[in-house]
Formats: structure tokens, sequence, C-alpha cells
């Protein structure tokens, strides 16, 4: 399913999915599609339409970060505000090196990626039969990329 991480958004009061790496159209890497949700009501508290999801896709937008495979992008993510009022994203990559096997397996080399959403411009982008429509320029922009030299990881799975 590629739906690897959620967070929350503190500044915009959000929800944040991610999706691990998908190949988007027209580009030859893999990126990660960071999600902004608006959960509408509260469907826990609704009596027998509880199990009904009750949300609202506000904005898709792919990481500037790119990886060469499918199966080891980001694994975990954490949204947190900093002191100047900016958010950031920071999302753990799955594999060391943020690679694919057999880079991948090198215990000690983990990275987390600080990320920021630059809006861009144009319409919100939009999933049509399963694929992503890019109508957006809206990226989240690395900001910095941290080194986890735990030396005996092989394989990373949540902040």
């Amino acid at each position: 399913s590629q739906w690897e991480a959620v967070t929350y958004h503190t500044l915009l009061y959000h929800h944040i999915a991610v999706q691990e790496a998908i190949k988007l159209d027209g580009e030859d890497v893999y990126r990660a599609v960071i999600m902004l949700i608006d959960m509408v009501g509260r469907p826990w508290l609704e009596g027998k339409d509880w199990q009904i999801p009750k949300w609202q896709l506000l904005q898709a937008c792919p990481s500037e970060f790119n990886f060469t495979g499918s199966s080891k992008g980001f694994e975990g993510a954490l949204g947190m505000s900093g002191i100047d009022g900016r958010f950031f994203l920071v999302a753990l990559c799955e594999g060391n090196l943020c690679a694919q096997r057999p880079q991948a397996l090198q215990p000690g080399h983990g990275r987390l990626v600080v990320m920021e959403l630059d809006p861009g411009s144009g319409p919100s982008n939009a999933f049509v039969a399963g694929k992503m429509r890019r109508t957006s320029t809206c990226m989240w922009r690395t900001v910095k990329v941290v080194k986890l030299p735990i030396p005996y990881f092989r394989d990373y799975s949540d902040l």
C-alpha cells in the first residue's frame, strides 16, 4: 500500500499522511507524497456511522528528496513547529543511506530528512484513478539530512 506514516501539522491542525515512495508521471525517480488531510467531524462520536471514513484531502505534494526505488522510501515521520513559527516534517528513511538493497543493508548509515513545505503555485494536485495528477508546483523541500550512525540497524521502521 506504501502508506508508511501519519503525523500532525501543529500549525494548521490537520493530519499528514506519507506515501513511502512512488514514481510520478514523467519522472525517472521515486518520491514520497506527503498529504495534508482534514478529518471531517468526529466519526468516533457520531453513532452507527463511525466505520465510515470522514476525511478530505487538502493537499498532496511530493518530496524534493528522491529515491532509486519504491521499496525503501520514508518509513516514519514526525511533524514539528520551529521556534520561529515554521513547520518542519522529519522523515525517517527505511533503508540505510536512503537506498535500495544492497546498499540499504549496510548498518550504521541511517538517515532522517528534515523538510519544509514550499507551497508553489497552481491548483492542488489530485489523484485520478489512483495516480497523482500534478497541477501544482508544491514540494516538500529538503532542509537538512541528518545521519544516524547506529551501528547495528539494517532497516528502520518508525520514529
